[in-house]
């Protein structure tokens, strides 16, 4: 988990922008946030008033959706350790958004931050359009192998990553 100081924890830096739009699993809930506006934002907001923007390379639109006005949105999903009975489970789950943090494919929703605390853990995540896969059938046959073609994509994406990093243990268990 990334290193917070303890008196700081998700909702000092997010905030729900929609309290209606929730989803519940079985140990976790999904929320959609948006960034607090700091006071240093502000300041920021108005020098690229009166300063012209810099070109941005290598920006990718990836990175967050946009609310109507502008905002960019991340997925909160907080899940509940109550439910995560295993001490070993609960590393193995740790060890996985550690690996999640460093992966950046087109097929892998991307997860940018992560906040622990005692009855906690909560991940902002890229935020996902578009609903559950299962939800979307029925699929054609050429609907189905675009969507294993993808999902072979992310899976060689994850396994090159684990031959490379210093976790072979995590790779291969």
């Amino acid at each position: 988990m990334q290193a917070h100081p303890e008196h700081h924890n998700v909702f000092s830096y997010y905030e729900v922008f929609d309290p209606s739009l929730k989803a519940e699993g079985s140990i976790s809930t999904i929320r959609i946030v948006r960034r607090k506006v700091q006071p240093w934002t502000k300041i920021g907001k108005w020098i690229s008033q009166i300063l012209p923007a810099p070109t941005q390379q290598g920006s990718s639109s990836k990175d967050a959706q946009s609310s109507d006005n502008g905002e960019d949105l991340y997925a909160l999903k907080t899940i509940q350790k109550e439910h995560v009975k295993n001490l070993h489970y609960l590393n193995e789950m740790r060890n996985e958004i550690r690996v999640l943090k460093h992966l950046d494919h087109k097929n892998i929703v991307r997860v940018y931050d992560s906040f622990e605390n005692k009855n906690r853990i909560y991940l902002v995540m890229e935020y996902c359009r578009g609903g559950e896969l299962y939800e979307r059938s029925p699929y054609t046959e050429q609907d189905a192998a675009k969507i294993v073609r993808q999902i072979l994509s992310a899976v060689r994406c994850m396994y090159i990553l684990c031959l490379l990093s210093f976790m072979p243990r995590a790779c291969f268990e």
